[in-house]
This record gives C-alpha cells, structure tokens and sequence, in this order.
C-alpha cells in the first residue's frame, strides 16, 4: 500500500468508493479486485439516483430513494414516537419499519398522535 495514502484525507460518497477501489485494487486477490473494479465502474450511476414517486396522504411527492419506512420518516422530517404509518392500506408496526421497504408508486398514509385537551 502506498505511504500516501495514511496521508490523504477520508473520502465519502461515490468518489470515496472509487478512490478506495482504485487504491487497494492492487493488493487484493484477483476475485476481489473484480469485485472492486465493478464497484468502481458503478460508483458514478446516477440511474440509481433518480427520484421515486410516492402518494403522501393523498398528494403525489416526488422524493430521493429510499429503502425503508424508516428511511422515509427521516427524509420527510417525521420524529417522535406518536406516529402510525400505512403502506399500500396495511399499517405497518414500528418494529417493522426498518424491515419494510418502499418502492415508486407506493401509496403512504402517516399520522400522527398529538394530545391535548
């Protein structure tokens, strides 16, 4: 491995990848350097990046991808622990929300509790 590279400063992001597959695909057995170069060639599709469509409460969103019910709560700036989310009109308990995921076209339903009197 290069003595430069404990030099150079962490990279993220598509670039990261492709810098860190340029650099240790050398020192990796045949196999895994395939691995690497395919994970390099791929870093910068951008087809993966492309917006999905998803019915928020009634209204069309077009949103970044996301994997999970999680995922979505977190784009859409949803927190606390008073929320119901429905998928595709099945409600999805929380312990699931990291299990199940959301795909363009999917119609959502949130809503959340608030007290009061």
């Amino acid at each position: 491995m290069p003595r430069t590279f404990y030099k150079k400063r962490a990279r993220t992001g598509a670039f990261g990848v492709w810098w860190l597959a340029t650099a240790f695909e050398n020192a990796l057995k045949p196999k895994a350097a395939a691995c690497l170069r395919t994970l390099k060639q791929n870093a910068y599709d951008v087809s993966s990046m492309e917006n999905i469509t998803l019915e928020i409460n009634g209204e069309t969103r077009a949103l970044a991808p996301v994997s999970n019910v999680r995922e979505l709560l977190t784009v859409l700036g949803i927190e606390g622990v008073h929320v119901a989310v429905e998928l595709n009109r099945k409600i999805i308990r929380r312990g699931d929300w990291d299990h199940t995921g959301v795909s363009n076209g999917d119609r959502v339903e949130i809503v959340q509790f608030v007290g009061g009197g």
